[in-house]
């Protein structure tokens, strides 16, 4: 059994990943480059999707549902004039041509603002119905694998929020667009929407996320190089620390007797912490506060409970 690479540490790693993967199988090699005993992800791209893709390691799994939680951003081109069973380039054509047919696009009777007013209906709250196939679960098993069984399993409208939604380009029968979403927006099923709304159905031909949170797909390192990275002992410079990974969050820096209290998870009071020196309003229950010791060192996320004292949100222990 392999060991942990020890100078590695917990901490972040942004993959910029290809086509034709699993998320799950990027977190794999991930695994086996850093020779780390646990890799998670936060936030599942599809195998023909391409882009950011957060990898949480060791300690900072436990930082992923906050990652989760944050608004994306993705590109991607939407064909028009075909749907599919799965609402991408991967399934089975389910109808074609749809009313109007193709022709009066290509032959300028349905115009670029008429395609332009389609996308624009979609922003803001919307209602949007997962798709079949995803890694939603029905009974502990994802959805996907029901829809391959033959079985189609509908689960409710969800709400989620379109916060802008622009198209970049239209070269018919493709439309590529970039969209500013919140978390748990379903980017094949805006794809189809939009090409129901126009009467000629749709399906995403490719997909890109290039944004989650804070993190842009700029500062990622590709899936291909990333085991080259590792043999000349490079990677541990793309490791982003587990307290800059929540840059722009209150901070705290604490001394040695408060963090001994906070890395074990006792309770901590208001004579444990300053008057002032959280930065958060004492009526704000929800808002996370980083504490960190005099190295810097991540050791929990608390909220203030109150009751004049602090809940934890997570606690991270000694990470040396």
């Amino acid at each position: 059994m392999s060991q942990p690479v020890a100078d590695i540490g917990p901490g972040i790693l942004l993959i910029d990943k290809p086509d034709g993967i699993t998320s799950a199988g990027v977190v794999n090699r991930v695994k086996r480059a850093l020779k780390a005993l646990k890799v998670g992800h936060a936030g599942t791209l599809d195998p023909f999707a391409t882009g950011l893709l957060i990898c949480c390691i060791d300690h900072a799994t436990r930082l992923a549902r906050f990652f989760l939680e944050t608004d994306k951003i993705y590109r991607a081109t939407l064909h028009l004039g075909v749907e599919t069973d799965t609402g991408d380039s991967t399934g089975r054509v389910e109808a074609k041509n749809f009313s109007p047919p193709l022709s009066e696009f290509s032959g300028g009777m349905i115009s670029e603002e008429r395609i332009c007013s389609a996308f624009q209906q979609f922003v803001g709250k919307i209602s949007q119905v997962p798709p079949a196939f995803s890694a939603l679960k029905h009974q502990g098993i994802p959805l996907y694998r029901w829809a391959r069984r033959g079985k189609t399993i509908q689960k409710p409208p969800r709400i989620v929020t379109i916060h802008r939604l622009t198209v970049l380009d239209i070269d018919f029968p493709r439309v590529r667009f970039e969209v500013s979403c919140s978390s748990g927006t379903y980017i094949r099923s805006l794809g189809t929407d939009v090409g129901r709304a126009l009467g000629c159905g749709g399906h995403l031909s490719q997909l890109r996320r290039i944004q989650s949170g804070r993190f842009h797909v700029d500062e990622a390192i590709p899936l291909g190089v990333l085991e080259e990275t590792a043999a000349i002992g490079r990677l541990r410079e793309r490791i982003i620390p587990m307290a800059s990974a929540l840059k722009g969050w209150p901070e705290l820096a604490v001394g040695d007797t408060v963090a001994e209290k906070v890395r074990y998870g006792r309770p901590i009071s208001a004579d444990d912490i300053p008057t002032g020196c959280v930065g958060v309003p004492e009526n704000d229950l929800t808002t996370c506060i980083k504490v960190i010791d005099e190295k810097g060192a991540l050791l929990a996320l608390l909220h203030r409970n109150g009751k004049g004292g602090y809940g934890y949100c997570g606690v991270f222990g000694n990470q040396a």
